[in-house]
Formats: C-alpha cells, structure tokens, sequence
C-alpha cells in the first residue's frame, strides 16, 4: 500500500488536530470534572462558540488517548501540569477557524453521511457488531455532550477535513528542508566525560530538625494521601465460561461440512501497483521498460520505491477494485501488466509472488473450528448469566447472595486509587479497569454501578463498599520519607556545586579533563558517536541538549539521565552520519507532519486575525477549580 494513502487515510489534519475523524474512543474518561457547572463559552472565533461541553469532550479524549499510550490511567492533574488544557484549548480554536471558513464558503454536509459515519463507527457497535442505540447515548452522555451537539461536532469535522484535505492533500516537504532538517537531526557529536559522584565522607549525614520540618512544610502536598476507595466485582468472565465449555466433535465435523469453502485458503498474490500522473506518463514508462526491463528504474523515475507501491499478499477480494484485482490475478509472476484505472490515476501491475489455492482437511481446521464454537458458545452463556444477574438484582438480591445462587466468585478490593493502584502500589489487573475506576470515583457508597462491558465480552458488575478521603499525613508519620528525601536533594546540590567547580577548573584555568581524572581516580569515558535523539541510562535529554549547544573543545557540565551523577565533558568532534535512505525517508514521515501542522497553525492565526477571537483563560482555571472561582461567566 502507499505511504501517501497511508498518511492521506489519516490526513494531516487528523495528524496535527486530532479531531473526531476516527471514533474508536474509549466510554472511559476523567470523570464528568465539570458536573453542575453553567454553560458558558471558553473562546469565541468569528461566530463561532468554543463551549465548556465541547472542551469536556476533547480533553476526555485526550486523557484517554494518552492513557492508552503509556497503559496507564493519568489524572487530571497530571494532564494539566503537562499543559494538555492549554493544547486542547488552542486546537479547539485552530478548528473553530477552519470551520469558519467552511461555513462561510457554504460547506455542509448532508445528515445521510454523518449517519453512515456514526452507523460505521466501532465504539457505537454492540457484542454482535451491530450499532447500538443505547452504546451511542451512553457514550455521548458519559463525554458531557447532548446528541444534537455531538452531530453538530461531527459535521464540523467533515468540514475541516474537506479544507485541510483540499489545501494539503498531496503534501511534500521541500527537498532543501529535508537537507538541512537531515543535517540538523543526524549531526553527530562524540565527548570525553567523567562521572562526578560524592564519596561516602562528602554526602550529607547529619539532618536538623529545623531542616526537615522546613522542608516538609514547602513540601507537604507531595505527601498527601490520595483519595482512596473501597469496592467489590461480581464478573462474568469470558475466559472462564470458555474453559467449561466442551464442543463435540461431530457437531464441529457437520459445521466443516456446511461450510467447506470458509476454510479453504484462497490463492494470493503479492504486486506492485504503479500510478501515474496521466496516460502519456504510463505509456512511455511502458515503453522505457520494454526497452531495458528495468523496474527498479521505473519506479526511481516516479520518485517511489518498492514499499510506496507493495500491495502485501492479498486475495482477489482483498484489491482495491474488481478491474485491479482482475487484471493482477490473471497477470504471471514478474510481469508488468496496464494500464488500469485506480483511485490515484491510470496505474501499472507487477506481480511479485504468488501462492496456489489450499483446501485443508477438517482435521487441519478442526481446533479452529471449535474455538470459533466455544466462543460463540460463552459469548451466548454470558447474556444468559448476565439476564439472570439483573433479575436476582432487580428483585432486591446482594451481591453476595447473587454470587452463591448463580455460582460466582465476588472479588473485592481495597484502598484503591483513582488511577487503580493498591496499597502495595500495584496497579489492579482488572477487566475494563478504567471505565470501573471512573464509575467508582464518581459514586456514592452503597452503590451498585450497572453493568460494564469490555472488548472481549466480559461483563462486569460493582459495588461502591466505602471512601476514604484524602488527607496530608503528619511529620510523625512520614518523617523518615522526608528525611530521605531531603538527604537526596542535598546530595544531588553538593554534586551539581562539585561538577560546576570542576568546570569552572576546565574552562577558567585550563586545567584539561585528564588531571581532574587523575584527581578524581576515575576513568575517562567516551560517548562513542550519539545524536539528539539519543538516550540511555547516561545522556538525559538535558545532557544531550547541553552537549549539543557546546562548542568543539569546549567543556559543559550535565546530569546523567538516572541517578545523582552528574557529567563533566569535552565535546571531542561534531560530524553528520552518513546520508541513506532509510534515514532519509525516516525523517520525511516524522517531519513531514510537523511541517505541515505549522503551516496549518500559521494559516489558522491569520484566519483568527480576521475573524475576531476571543479567550477566556480564566473560565478555564474556574473549570477545574470552581473554589477559586469569583462570581459567574
């Protein structure tokens, strides 16, 4: 497949704004932080309103996003110190502009197609992969919006996709920006350093009372218990049911029978698919190939290689048309075959692998078979449990009497935090556990959530059993964490004041880094050649940025990336790795979209000049911390 329909199934847009292109977003989020505050707007761009509700969703988003990537749930603090309000303020803005403009050039789409959008997206289908009118409410509800403004969302979305796709479609970073983006990014530098480390006579031993209790007075927020919940589980778990399930293998042998051409493997090719910019562009690349048989020359003159244009290996069902897949199966291998129409212009085929048609046995598929029944077996035992769970609920049962009529184990947990961790500071492994500890956190004792459901089928059932509030602890009762504590920043300053002297001997006296070797008794070290990206348990990202705004010959002074040490340097040489095209390409599909996004930003900034915009920081802090707030919007 292409590079470029890979990025243009994206769009740069997606890229730089993440907007609500893609709705497999998780129901999970931060919380309803906003509950029962007045409507009011955060910004204003032309006539355009960028509401508090609209601001809940995406940085709800945004958590869950980021949460998925590091496999962690992050707070709202967390996010907030990292700045992402700000960045989802002002994304919200560079929307708002685009979708200004849309409107005034009379953009809308039509309800059919944000319909079909809503129908084909995945958070909205059910176990059975069906839409789901309920999923959908639940939601919309859960991200802080009402249906109208969810659909008035989305048709902005089009809209600004339909803009950015027109402005940047076929986007290509300048080549002379490549050069000098390449020169930036692989200059590589190698150092000579030594490692400064306190003796056990030079770090700090002796701590005052006076001391500490200054330093936890500044400090004591950083050893506040969080907020801490009790709650119990009743699970119908997939797994399990699937385990006691036993398929017979006659009924597996009758499915096999039935449906024969399921389980055959069907012949598949591998190809390239060429395009071109016209049909005289085809027809004489063509005719150069007739000549000199030369495919690899064919496609350096269309600026691709061969991954741009590799298809993979597919069925006849698998191409993009039935005139492409047509014309490639009926084509012998290492063959070129054209011209046919494609979704980028008139192209060429050449078929690089074939592999035949295979009928299997049942006995080659008969495992297959019976986890496909076992599953579909469990997932239907489950909604039969999961019916009988309701009633006994709905009848007025516990959780403990519903576990012993219906054979369940009930699982409870304790002290938990709101990003899921024990007292022993594990997180919980937990079906659904971010959706669980959202639902949690946001109820009263006694209650009984209704019934979650993951990915997998697994459904699950809480119960809120107590709270334990948040409180700062007493000196008493962590005086020896802050005695530690403290003793650790006192060792890291002595060691920054010990590097900086040595510096200062280097850098004012002359003195060169193997006499403060000799000094030290410790060997002098050499990086190797490392780059800006380069990082390991040594080079923090502040000692690379420090190496790399050192001169030739000059020394700098930087911490190591773990530990107290701290790095006193020679920068040795400074030279650029060799140009090649896996690098080269490397950098264009990380660079690519940023240069795109400031180009992006710089139209939007001047879209917003003319349009009249407003913000509200203020509004934005009042949200997250209405106790400061001072009157109302």
């Amino acid at each position: 497949m292409f590079k470029f329909l890979r990025k243009n199934a994206t769009g740069p847009f997606g890229l730089l704004l993440i907007i609500l292109l893609v709705f497999a977003f998780s129901i999970w989020g931060v919380g309803d932080i906003f509950r029962g505050y007045d409507a009011g707007k955060l910004a204003s761009v032309g006539n355009k309103d960028i509401t508090i509700q609209e601001f809940q969703f995406r940085f709800n988003r945004e958590i869950n996003r980021i949460s998925n990537e590091l496999q962690r749930f992050i707070s709202t603090e967390e996010a907030r110190e990292s700045g992402l309000d700000i960045q989802v303020l002002n994304r919200l803005i560079i929307e708002s502009s685009i979708t200004e403009v849309g409107n005034n050039m009379r953009l809308r789409p039509s309800d059919k197609t944000i319909a079909k959008r809503i129908g084909n997206t995945k958070a909205f289908r059910n176990a059975f992969n069906e839409f789901d009118r309920n999923i959908f409410d639940q939601v919309i509800r859960q991200n802080g919006l009402t249906e109208d403004m969810f659909l008035e969302t989305e048709r902005e979305s089009i809209i600004q996709k339909q803009i950015f796709d027109s402005l940047f479609g076929n986007f290509k970073t300048p080549e002379i920006m490549n050069k000098l983006l390449y020169q930036f990014q692989y200059e590589s530098r190698s150092i000579d350093y030594v490692l400064i480390i306190l003796s056990s006579e030079e770090e700090v031993s002796i701590i005052s009372d006076l001391e500490i209790d200054s330093y936890f007075n500044k400090n004591k927020n950083s050893y506040a218990n969080e907020q801490r919940r009790d709650f119990t589980i009743l699970a119908l778990l997939n797994i399990e049911i699937n385990e006691k399930i036993v398929i017979d293998e006659d009924e597996a042998y009758k499915l096999f029978q039935e449906n024969q051409s399921l389980y055959e493997i069907p012949q598949k090719r591998s190809y390239y698919l060429i395009p071109f910019i016209d049909s005289d562009q085809l027809e004489k690349a063509q005719e150069d190939y007739l000549y000199d048989n030369d495919l690899e020359k064919l496609l350096n003159d269309r600026g691709l290689n061969k991954s741009d244009v590799d298809q993979g290996l597919i069925s006849i069902k698998q191409g993009l048309s039935f005139e492409i897949s047509q014309m490639a199966f009926n084509a012998e291998i290492n063959e070129l075959v054209g011209p046919v129409n494609s979704p980028f212009g008139p192209s060429l085929i050449y078929v690089t692998k074939i592999t035949e048609e295979e009928k299997r046995d049942f006995s080659d598929v008969k495992n297959e078979i019976i986890k496909d029944l076992k599953e579909s077996t469990s997932q239907d035992k489950i909604y039969e449990l999961y019916n009988l769970v309701e009633d006994e609920r709905a009848s007025g049962k516990t959780f403990e009497e519903i576990a012993i009529d219906q054979n369940l184990e009930l699982k409870a947990f304790n002290s938990v935090t709101s990003n899921g961790k024990n007292l022993n500071d594990q997180y919980l492994d937990i079906p659904a556990l971010e959706e669980i500890l959202e639902k949690v956190f946001d109820s009263e004792i006694g209650t009984e959530i209704d019934s979650i459901e993951d990915n997998v089928g697994n459904i699950i059932f809480v119960r809120v059993d107590d709270i334990r509030d948040a409180n700062i602890p007493s000196l008493n009762e962590v005086r020896e964490e802050v005695i530690n504590d403290l003793r650790i920043n006192k060792n890291k300053e002595l060691t920054e004041l010990k590097a900086t002297q040595y510096l200062n001997k280097i850098s004012e006296q002359f003195i060169k880094l193997e006499e403060i070797a000799d000094e030290l008794e410790v060997a002098i070290l050499n990086s190797g050649k490392i780059i800006r990206s380069t990082t390991n348990e040594v080079f923090s990202r502040a000692s690379i940025l420090k190496i790399f705004e050192t001169k030739k010959d000059s020394a700098f002074v930087a911490p190591v990336a773990i530990g107290n040490s701290m790095i006193v340097g020679v920068v040795k040489s400074i030279s650029t790795l060799e140009e090649n095209e896996e690098r080269m390409n490397s950098l264009k599909e990380v660079n690519g979209p940023r240069f795109e996004n400031e180009l992006i930003f710089s139209l939007s900034q001047e879209l917003q000049k003319e349009l009249t915009t407003e913000v509200y920081f203020n509004r934005l802090i009042n949200f997250f911390e209405p106790q400061n707030a001072q009157g109302s919007f």
